[in-house]
């Protein structure tokens, strides 16, 4: 019989064998991963693939369980990775699609990328970040669900609704605008409904789409945001910031309003109410690449408002922190301005 000293040698060798064994099929994953016949099919995909191709590339599920434990794959959804290494390269945007490919390529009915989801496939404006939640639509379901980080909305989908954008089957710009405005706050609806219309999309289309919802749930909301679209705005806090001047009982500006005096252009005005010869500019679409050209920025937007403020003008800034955080604040302040420019026409 063993003694207690063999058997605890005997224990120990068959641990160091199985790590040995567990390290050796680790590096033997490693030395495979990058099998040309997988990256070409996942090149072919956006970047992604699944564990089935995976293996029928040649890879065992060991394997492919080592690359994700050693980090060299990132699980995308169950079943479905990309490289780690290209992962890291991508910013939130690229995740958020890299995700959504996930989903439709393990979905064997049609499925289209929805709502929010949608919006970023199409590269438009966001007020928020980018949702971590999957958006997509099946057409001919009863049921909408929450199904882990994905959320499957039903609902008719017509052959005229939907594209491919960059080979992803996508809900089209003005079915995604309807969707998202049904669905999302204001503001996040008229910020994309807004960039809609500025990329091309046509009034009577968005009109057309929102009469063809209109007895489905969120109706209502969406037929305000088509009201106030505006392709005028040229980013979503400017979107935000007429929203803030209707609500605040503001009359509506006219936008992007080039501004001359004797010696020529000046610039575009961002907001300009006329009869009160008032400007707001929104500060948020400035960007410096560094200290001198931030000098820079700054002394030709002062001298851009000293010209302004000779030629009559008021002109009234304000940054998204002041749109978001005090909107009343941003209000009195415009209005002042009017009361200014009343005053100096009383006394002339």
């Amino acid at each position: 019989m063993p003694s207690r000293n063999d058997r605890g040698m005997e224990s120990r060798q068959l641990t160091s064998h199985a790590s040995s064994y567990a390290s050796a099929e680790v590096a033997d994953s490693q030395r495979t991963l990058n099998s040309p016949l997988l990256e070409a099919t996942a090149s072919l995909q956006g970047g992604i693939f699944t564990a089935a191709q995976a293996i029928e590339c040649g890879y065992t599920r060991a394997e492919i369980a080592a690359a994700v434990a050693t980090g060299a794959w990132h699980r995308l959804q169950r079943g479905v990775f990309t490289s780690a290494a290209q992962f890291g390269e991508l910013d939130a945007v690229a995740r958020h699609v890299a995700a959504v490919r996930a989903v439709l390529i393990r979905t064997a009915r049609p499925t289209f990328a929805s709502h929010l989801s949608a919006a970023v496939v199409h590269g438009l404006p966001l007020l928020g970040p980018i949702p971590g939640r999957v958006c997509v639509t099946h057409p001919g379901t009863t049921v909408t669900r929450q199904h882990g980080s994905v959320k499957h909305y039903n609902g008719r989908v017509n052959d005229d609704e939907h594209v491919l954008v960059d080979g992803l089957p996508t809900l089209a710009i003005a079915r995604t605008v309807a969707d998202v405005a049904r669905t999302a706050t204001f503001e996040q609806s008229v910020a994309i409904a807004d960039a809609a219309l500025r990329r091309g999309l046509s009034r009577a289309e968005l009109d057309a789409t929102a009469s063809s919802c209109a007895r489905w749930p969120g109706a209502r909301q969406l037929a305000r945001v088509s009201a106030f679209a505006c392709p005028e705005a040229e980013s979503p806090g400017e979107s935000l910031s007429r929203i803030v001047f209707a609500t605040q009982g503001l009359p509506a500006p006219r936008l992007q309003i080039d501004m001359y005096d004797c010696d020529g252009f000046i610039g575009r005005a961002d907001f300009l109410w006329d009869d009160a010869m008032t400007i707001a500019e929104f500060d948020g679409r400035l960007k410096y690449t560094g200290a001198d050209a931030g000098m820079q920025v700054l002394y030709d937007e002062k001298r851009r408002e000293d010209r302004l403020r000779e030629a009559g003008f008021e002109v009234v800034r304000f940054s998204w922190a002041d749109i978001c955080n005090r909107p009343a604040w941003v209000a009195a302040r415009i209005r002042a301005a009017f009361a200014r420019h009343a005053n100096r026409s009383a006394h002339r």
